[in-house]
């Protein structure tokens, strides 16, 4: 490291998925209207930002592409959330949501900060500030993750309470 070779398609993906994040922190920023989770988005795009451009620049693709994969992974279920709430579905929603939970945990709650823990660990010789620098910004998504999943246990507990199910913090605050 840092003189690795990565096949192309490490390459293509990386670079596919931090013009993602590039372009929904740009979108968070400048074309949205601001709700009721900006500073925590904000936080979260610049963390991911950092971390991929990081990623490309010291050539640290194998564990970055890993690192992102695994966050991928839960974002389907998410995402399959988000569709299935605009349908006529609703019963399918809550086995997604489930699932989301198992696999957020999994990836998001164990295996990242034991990735973390690693990074701070293991000797990095020269590039040693630069990648306890990626440590720090992953640590911001431990966090954030953490913060989440928080989230949605309380969502989920509204839901069994009183049968409604909402994004509480997508909402719009009150001025």
């Amino acid at each position: 490291m840092p003189y690795q070779k990565v096949p192309r398609s490490v390459l293509v993906y990386a670079l596919c998925t931090m013009g993602f994040h590039v372009f929904n922190c740009f979108e968070h920023c400048f074309l949205k209207e601001p709700a009721g989770d900006f500073y925590e988005m904000l936080l979260h795009h610049i963390a991911s930002c950092s971390l991929y451009f990081c990623m490309i620049y010291g050539n640290n693709m194998a564990i970055g592409c890993m690192i992102a994969f695994l966050h991928d992974i839960a974002d389907i279920f998410g995402n399959a959330i988000k569709c299935m709430s605009t349908t006529h579905y609703d019963k399918a929603i809550l086995p997604l949501f489930f699932t989301m939970m198992s696999v957020w945990f999994w990836t998001r709650i164990y295996v990242l900060p034991v990735i973390v823990y690693w990074i701070f660990q293991r000797e990095s010789g020269s590039l040693d500030m630069f990648i306890k620098l990626n440590g720090i910004f992953l640590s911001v998504l431990v966090f954030l993750h953490y913060f989440w999943f928080s989230l949605f246990f309380k969502m989920l507990w509204v839901k069994i309470k009183t049968g409604v199910a909402e994004d509480i913090q997508n909402t719009k605050k009150e001025e």
